[in-house]
């Protein structure tokens, strides 16, 4: 993906790519081409690169071709996924206690999950913006850039949208994807003001999105991310609970899943000049959080939502837009 900012001009980055069959005959020069191709884009400043789960090739390409390791995140670092071949009762069984208990009593509480559509995107937003008022966290997507997600991905069957009720009064909703054998978890709020805390309808819906896809067919069922620190600990660490891991980590990982982590990111940064004053002003607090809301302002809004102070004006008699 490709954005374009006031005075630095194109920025990209690749999410989770390139992307090439693991078997495939020739997997070893198509690496090694995609790497020089992105490094020969023209007319792109700075390009950030996620490679995907068993990248590392495409990774050491990239270090051979002048990219150089990226402590910017333009994409989750790992995650943790279910294992959806298992039976269903052992998968039940890796649940913590808590749900365990909760999963043959949802139903007599009054807590229903259904599978949502495109009406329910109001609703997944409001969601958001409570989950994000309660944490700290970042304004969500505007309904318009999740209308466009979901409706797209929704004719070909690649999106799913999961509400969770308590008598019939919506209190949480899950946004999934599709892609082969693996769901993934995008989006998701949670108003914990009502009685939706007490009786976990975050781990019902979650638990229904698990009983759905294995009965679909798929693979996998991924939640979606993990802080940097939990994937430290439980990968390398080997840890399965900690005090100072994130409140959403630690309900992800009740579900007792598999956590895993992707290669590390890379970047490209050109000139150098560009690339010693990004260094400068990412060593600050203040400039890493201006990063990160770069970041954002690229993955989920078009150029006409930027600040209107980064929008460069035409100059007098000009013909060339802004």
């Amino acid at each position: 993906m490709l954005r374009r900012l006031p005075v630095l001009g194109h920025v990209g980055y690749v999410a989770y790519g390139p992307l090439v069959a693991v078997n495939a005959p020739e997997r070893a020069d198509v690496a090694r081409d995609l790497a020089r191709d992105l490094a020969q884009l023209e007319d792109v400043r700075m390009l950030f690169v996620q490679p995907p789960e068993g990248g590392q090739d495409f990774r050491d390409h990239l270090l051979n071709h002048g990219f150089r390791h990226s402590t910017t995140q333009v994409a989750l670092r790992g995650s943790i996924r279910i294992d959806l071949t298992r039976d269903i009762h052992e998968i039940r069984q890796r649940l913590s206690p808590r749900l365990r208990s909760w999963s043959s009593r949802w139903p007599s509480v009054g807590v229903a999950v259904r599978l949502g559509d495109e009406r329910d995107l109001p609703l997944l937003v409001d969601l958001m913006r409570a989950t994000a008022a309660a944490q700290g966290y970042h304004s969500p997507p505007r309904l318009e850039y999740l209308q466009h997600l979901y409706t797209t991905l929704a004719l070909s069957g690649q999106a799913a949208l999961f509400v969770g009720e308590v008598h019939g009064r919506p209190v949480t909703a899950d946004l999934v994807t599709m892609c082969g054998g693996m769901v993934r978890g995008r989006y998701a709020g949670f108003d914990r003001t009502g009685p939706g805390a007490r009786l976990s309808v975050p781990g019902a819906a979650r638990w229904e999105m698990i009983r759905w896809a294995k009965q679909s067919g798929y693979r996998w069922l991924d939640f979606g991310g993990l802080a940097d620190e939990t994937l430290r600990d439980t990968i390398d660490l080997g840890r399965r609970s900690c005090a100072s891991w994130p409140g959403p980590d630690k309900a992800k990982l009740s579900f007792g899943g598999e956590p895993y982590r992707y290669p590390a990111p890379v970047e490209l940064i050109r000139p150098a000049a560009l690339r010693l004053a990004l260094n400068a002003v990412t060593k600050s607090e203040l400039g890493r959080h201006g990063m990160e809301q770069v970041r954002i302002w690229m993955r989920a809004r078009r150029e006409r939502d930027w600040p209107q102070r980064w929008i460069r004006k035409p100059r007098a008699g000009s013909t060339t837009p802004p």
